[in-house]
């Protein structure tokens, strides 16, 4: 007698081994997806990073970078692990966010010394405290900025957060297209600050960018047709991406805002543009300052000294404004001479200077002009407000941009200053008004005691100029803490302050001798170029100073200079006691730099009173052409129509070549996206058991009828495709309406797609 064994019952294709009836328990297996290669989350990693590496020239060196690449690698790695058993494209990237805050708050919100794995109230408190510190960090300084905690925390965390973005559009929504957006935020400081990276970190993340689209983009099991199509689609996209731009460019190019708001320069990484402190405060210390050049100028024969950009009239015992607009302006462009209350161009002696400017990384709305009268010639609108003895535009100074002035050299000389009385210029109260402060008539009083040997207003300037550049006056950058609520009365106390504190104290002192004075902002001379000979100068930013002027009667506005000379040199020949010793420093003499430090505040940011976007918008289509707006506007046309006419034309294309095979793939691509998988090997009807097996062990019931039906339907036309003698004769909307039906079947076996009662009868327990 043969015995026999019975066997083991057989097992669908394509299903797991251990069954959930097997194991006697009642919920079914998930199965899992499988895990993403290691190079698309190494890619997505990098793309990131390589995009982070925009921050740089705002950031001083740091920890930064490498700790958000390794958070990054952490992050990368965690997703694609939790992906594998979540049916939630969104869950991933929740639990990676709630990680993150986690994490910083444990390391940045945890008290001094310590580490606090369980924040509190506390924490909150000081988090505030560090929003606060970062806040006034930002306002305050100038790119790049000292790596603080709270910048260092902010830093990563906005890394890290781009990151999970950009993880979930590519691995979770599979758009990985979109996932330039989180990639451009990167970006966005580093253009609206003007700060110039370097050509290799942009090159770096658009190739990472590339290789994250080709990775991500990369479905599985496309057949040869699909692969076609969308490598047809790709290509007609970029074909027409770059005709389009080779035919707007010219126009765009002509727009008057063209270049006025510009991406990061491809060149050299030089860090940050320069915008000068429309406000001075009195109580600020000063800053770090840019070192970045932000002008060069070459003169023939001499240099005009001091170049002026703004001018300050309104003091209210702590800070400085420009006061109200609304002067008369005329072009500046006209070739009149500029100056306030004109200039006839006899006065005797007089000579005249050539200077050519180049803006380099210099973003103002004025033009750097000297203290003495002048043309200018620039290229684009510029007006000329005598009253303030400022040159503004409609739009900021850019990189490359030059300008030419004539300059008249002072015609005038100590003895001419000597024998003038103080001149009356318009609203000359505004220029003799002085804060009603606690200490005000002891400023007063100091004035009197300080100038009480002069003889005429002349005098008076010159002996407060040569007070406050002799001892106990001390040039430093860290102003001490109030001591009183009148801060110039504090700096004549202390001695110590800068260009800001000397300049201001001079004015108001001046003004109680019913001297009319203003503060005005600009830059120092500038050093000369190595190679380039004794008449071309580069003006960086830590040049950058404040210096008062009084008004003299028939001659105008007059610089003095009250800072020391550890900071500004000589002061003016006409106000210098020693202007016959040595070399005439106003005609080109040297200035020191080797501990020169800048007073007037340069900034990363917009310079105050610049206006918004909205403003700026409005600014330009006013300025814009009739011309260029209706060429705008017709472009706009043309591409909206293009844009149309493609997607029709495509939409026809895809709808001819849309057969068996690619509605198979289409199929495969979308149930693998719910966790439904067959493996290559399987044939079309092999794959109808293996589909079948898995719906009905997530659901525990038979697969819906219409499902089946047109499951069996496609694996047929693939069949017939691959090997009968003739194609089938199927259409478009019978594949893609057989491959809904199929979807709409396992997508009741998706968890993620359930409603919250059961889609299939329950074993009673």
């Amino acid at each position: 007698m043969t015995t026999t064994t019975p066997s083991a019952p057989a097992t669908a294709p394509g299903s797991e081994q251990t069954d959930a009836a097997a194991l006697g328990t009642s919920r079914p297996a998930r199965p899992r997806t499988p895990l993403r290669a290691h190079s698309a989350t190494l890619v997505s990693v990098l793309a990131v990073t390589t995009s982070a590496w925009a921050l740089n020239p705002l950031f001083e060196p740091g920890r930064w970078a490498p700790v958000a690449f390794v958070v990054c690698l952490v992050l990368g790695w965690g997703t694609a692990l939790v992906r594998t058993r979540s049916r939630s494209a969104l869950a991933p990237t929740l639990g990676g966010l709630v990680l993150v805050a986690y994490g910083l708050a444990v390391v940045y919100l945890s008290p001094p010394g310590e580490l606090d794995l369980l924040p509190d109230g506390e924490s909150l408190d000081r988090l505030g405290l560090l929003s606060e510190a970062l806040s006034a960090q930002v306002l305050e300084g100038v790119a790049p900025l000292p790596v603080s905690a709270a910048l260092e925390m902010v830093a990563i965390g906005g890394i890290a957060a781009c990151y999970l973005l950009v993880e979930l559009v590519c691995f979770g929504l599979r758009a990985p297209a979109w996932a330039g957006l989180p990639l451009l935020a990167l970006w966005v400081p580093a253009i609206f600050v003007y700060v110039d990276v370097s050509a290799l970190v942009f090159v770096l993340a658009a190739v990472s960018y590339l290789a994250l689209l080709a990775i991500a983009s990369d479905a599985p099991a496309l057949d040869e047709e699909e692969r076609r199509r969308r490598n047809l689609i790709t290509a007609g996209w970029a074909t027409t991406v770059a005709v389009l731009t080779l035919a707007v460019t010219p126009l765009v190019t002509a727009l008057p805002f063209w270049g006025s708001n510009p991406l990061p320069f491809l060149g050299s990484a030089t860090p940050g543009s320069i915008l000068l402190s429309a406000d001075l405060d009195m109580r600020d210390s000063l800053g770090r300052q840019s070192p970045d050049v932000a002008l060069r100028y070459r003169v023939n024969p001499v240099t005009p000294g001091p170049l002026r950009l703004r001018t300050l009239r309104d003091f209210d015992g702590e800070a400085w404004s420009a006061g109200p607009a609304g002067g008369e302006t005329v072009p500046a462009g006209s070739g009149e001479m500029l100056w306030p209350g004109g200039y006839d161009g006899e006065t005797e002696g007089a000579a005249v200077t050539r200077v050519d400017v180049e803006v380099v990384a210099l973003r103002e709305d004025q033009l750097p002009i000297p203290t003495f009268p002048r043309t200018v010639e620039a290229p684009g609108q510029w007006h000329y407000d005598a009253e303030r003895d400022e040159v503004s535009g409609r739009s900021r100074t850019l990189r490359g941009m030059t300008y030419a002035m004539d300059v008249v050299l002072p015609w005038f000389d100590a003895d001419d200053l000597r024998a003038t009385a103080v001149g009356e210029p318009l609203d000359v109260e505004t220029y003799l008004a002085v804060p009603e402060t606690e200490h005000a008539e002891d400023i007063a009083t100091r004035a009197l005691e300080v100038t009480e040997r002069a003889s005429t207003p002349y005098d008076q300037a010159l002996l407060l100029q040569t007070f406050l550049r002799s001892r106990p006056f001390e040039y430093q950058t860290e102003i001490p803490d109030p001591v009183t609520g009148d801060a110039v009365w504090d700096f004549l106390e202390s001695g110590q302050g800068y260009c800001v504190q000397f300049a201001t104290a001079m004015t108001v002192m001046a003004r109680t001798l019913g001297i009319p004075a203003r503060m005005a902002v600009g830059f120092l001379p500038g050093s000369s170029t190595p190679g380039t000979g004794q008449r071309t100068y580069e003006v960086r930013g830590d040049r950058a100073h404040t210096w008062p002027e009084l008004h003299f009667e028939g001659i105008g506005w007059v610089r003095f200079e009250p800072t020391p000379a550890v900071q500004s040199g000589f002061p003016p020949a006409y106000a210098d006691p020693f202007a016959n010793v040595g070399e005439d420093p106003t005609f080109g003499g040297e200035l020191p730099t080797s501990t020169a430090v800048p007073s007037a505040r340069p900034t990363g940011g917009t310079a105050a009173g610049s206006g918004g976007f909205a403003e700026s918008v409005a600014r330009t289509l006013r300025e814009a052409p009739a011309w260029v707006l209706v060429a705008a506007s017709l472009v706009l046309v043309a591409l909206v129509a293009g844009g149309v006419l493609l997607a029709r034309r495509l939409r026809r294309r895809v709808t001819r070549t849309f057969g068996p095979e690619t509605a198979w793939s289409q199929l495969r691509e979308r149930l693998a996206a719910i966790g439904i998988t067959w493996s290559d090997s399987r044939t079309p009807r092999q794959v109808i058991a293996t589909v079948s097996h898995q719906v009905e062990r997530r659901t525990r019931a038979p697969i819906d009828a219409d499902a089946l039906r047109a499951l069996r339907a496609l694996a047929g036309a693939v069949e017939r495709t691959r090997y009968a003698p003739s194609a089938p004769e199927t259409t478009h909307e019978e594949l893609e309406r057989d491959v809904a039906a199929v979807m709409r079947g396992a997508a009741v076996s998706d968890p993620a797609r359930r409603d919250d009662g059961p889609s299939a009868p329950r074993a009673s327990t």
